[in-house]
């Protein structure tokens, strides 16, 4: 139970750390002035341009760095905001304008960077865009699917305006339909040029490794410490260009593991918790009085499945496994009802959604036995079913998905690992450099775009940095290279219907729930955001006010 150690020593100013274990929240008071949020693992690195696909690395990427767009937030229940869909607003820059492949910035006066006191410029948001295209890692990819792929596409016209043209992956001038959103995102942070290039060197160009430990932004919050594998402390930036401080001036990042967080809640040592609690947890600390909230975003529970060899590249074994999951009790009973049937991998908002899945939902063992005859499969085959540990819901899917698969008569092995291992078994099979998994692989992921672009990109292209199930089309590939930047609708629509339908068909994936996200707060504070990252933002925080 990583981060338990040093617990008891710790002093939380203005939030209650009284013992108290069950059925009340005596403990519990008004935060002042600090927030404590659970984490369950740590972060490993904070460089905008590579988050190496990990969520602490990602949550407080948001928080330390500030972009040039921002989402555009709309009130929702009990005090909630939401950012959903393609609409952005101003940041770090005040003003654009988009003709055709080039979008001309206007940047914002008196931003200065810390702790340097550098004035931001023009430089540095090029030079910040040329780092996420040359460094290889997540940031290139989401650079990739803005359009941007080089350096020459970004041009500083004066110290206030710089002009960016978007291209496709060919190098040609094309109008990108989600660049702008894009650019909302933690990866398109902007960093000081000047003080990151004082830590290059001819081995690390860019400073990378510098990065990786250190802050050069213009964001609301910076790092004040770090203590490995137990907390990280972020306090808020003095005199930051918004005229304002945050409600919440100091952010301690708890970093629990596995520890019991309902326990922790409940004895007013943590006020924010979204990633380590089961949905029965949820509903436990929702019945002792804390703020339980849900919000649909779209990340999507799946199942893939490794269709490459063995007797899983027969698609009727694959159909007969999807005809026999049970989706519905795994929305209603792990997720406790908050999660929805999803009927395609893509973004259930995005207006190219095709619900190609659905014909597998209505669970039919019947027809699961009949495709498992059908296709021949050993009596002796075992089905291996992969997950993390370290998110609490997995287990609860595997075994119903177990159950339900034992049913129709196809055997089951389970096999949790700890996440890190899961990653490098998963980058292993993904990239064709070990062979020590095949069966299913249970996972979920947040869809950032109201578009398919993404979601096809990373799982359906052939070449798919996700593409774990070694799906594999050509029609596929070569529908996504035309239309993923085209500026005709109904043919890009069209197109991306087709491609859903081509990957239901051969279920190499299989969309199980929309999960949405829920999140527990201590009851005296609000200002929860909902966006498509599941990713909390400090700045929007603050202490209920009392009535």
């Amino acid at each position: 139970m990583a981060g338990l150690a040093g617990l008891g020593a710790l002093v939380l100013a203005g939030c209650s750390t009284g013992g108290g274990t069950s059925g009340s929240m005596a403990n519990v008071k008004t935060p002042t002035t600090q927030l404590v949020h659970a984490w369950t693992s740590d972060y490993t690195s904070l460089d905008p341009a590579n988050t190496l696909g990990v969520d602490e690395n990602q949550e407080i990427g948001v928080n330390i760095y500030e972009r040039l767009l921002q989402f555009k937030f709309a009130s929702g229940d009990n005090g909630t905001l939401n950012g959903f869909g393609l609409d952005v607003t101003p940041q770090l820059a005040t003003s654009w304008s988009v003709d055709g492949p080039k979008i001309t910035f206007q940047l914002r006066d008196g931003v200065k960077f810390y702790p340097s006191g550098n004035p931001m410029t023009a430089e540095d948001v090029r030079y910040s865009l040329e780092r996420m295209v040359m460094i290889p890692g997540n940031g290139q990819f989401q650079a990739g699917v803005a359009g941007l792929y080089h350096a020459n596409q970004f041009k500083v016209i004066n110290p206030t305006t710089i002009e960016i043209t978007t291209t496709n992956p060919a190098g040609t001038p094309t109008a990108v339909p989600v660049a702008l959103a894009s650019f909302r995102f933690q990866q398109f942070g902007i960093v000081d040029s000047k003080v990151v290039k004082s830590h290059a060197s001819p081995d690390d160009p860019y400073a990378a490794k510098w990065m990786q430990n250190n802050v050069a932004s213009t964001g609301r919050y910076y790092v004040d410490s770090h203590q490995p594998g137990q907390q990280v402390v972020l306090k808020a930036v003095p005199n930051h260009w918004s005229g304002s401080e945050p409600a919440f001036t100091t952010v301690v990042l708890r970093i629990l593991g596995g520890a019991d967080l309902v326990s922790l809640m409940k004895g007013g040592q943590i006020d924010y918790a979204a990633k380590g609690l089961a949905a029965r947890q949820f509903d436990q600390l929702q019945s002792s009085g804390f703020t339980v909230l849900h919000g649909q975003t779209p990340n999507i529970l799946r199942a893939d499945l490794s269709m490459d060899s063995g007797p899983l590249s027969n698609v009727a074994l694959r159909q007969a496994i999807a005809y026999a999951v049970p989706y519905d009790d795994i929305a209603k009973v792990v997720f406790a009802g908050r999660a929805s049937v999803a009927t395609s991998i893509v973004n259930p908002q995005a207006p190219q959604i095709d619900p190609a899945w659905a014909v597998y939902q209505k669970k039919d063992p019947a027809k699961a036995k009949q495709l498992l005859a059908d296709s021949g499969t050993p009596a002796d085959f075992v089905l291996d079913i992969w997950y993390g540990t370290g998110v609490a819901y997995y287990e609860d899917v595997a075994r119903l998905i177990s159950s339900s698969l034992n049913a129709v008569g196809i055997k089951t092995k389970l096999q949790p690992r700890p996440p890190v291992q899961l990653i490098d078994l998963q980058q292993g099979r993904i990239h064709r450099t070990t062979n020590d998994m095949s069966g299913m692989l249970i996972s979920d992921g947040v869809i950032w775009l109201d578009d398919p672009d993404t979601t096809i990109d990373l799982w359906g292209k052939s070449t798919g940095d996700l593409n774990w199930s070694h799906y594999a089309n050509p029609d596929v590939d070569k529908l996504h290279a035309e239309f993923r930047d085209s500026g005709d609708a109904a043919a890009r629509t069209a197109a991306y219907k087709t491609i859903q339908q081509d990957m239901a068909a051969a279920v190499g994936a299989i969309p199980v729930a929309v999960e949405g996200r829920t999140v527990v707060t201590n009851p005296h504070v609000t200002g929860v955001t909902y966006t498509p990252d599941p990713y909390a933002r400090y700045e929007y925080l603050k202490p209920k006010v009392s009535t």
